[in-house]
């Protein structure tokens, strides 16, 4: 008897499993905010373009041994 009731939870468990698989599996946008990931994207790049100015204003004045402390804008 005991048998059966553990059967039939494994079972039942498995099916609400795969229901909410397959609930999510629909679109693969769905719940992204995309304004987020364009300001994270924009974020991102225009870190980058500003630490490369960064270093090309450092070489231009001195390197190290220049003034890296006062460069950096």
């Amino acid at each position: 008897m005991s048998l059966d009731l553990a059967t039939s939870a494994n079972s039942a468990t498995s099916t609400s499993a795969s229901s909410a698989v397959a609930v999510r599996g629909g679109n693969a946008l769905k719940g992204v905010d995309v304004p987020l990931t364009i300001y994270f994207a924009g974020w991102f790049l225009l870190n980058y373009l500003y630490n490369i100015s960064n270093k090309l204003a450092l070489k231009a004045a001195g390197g190290k041994d220049g003034f890296p402390m006062t460069i950096s804008r």
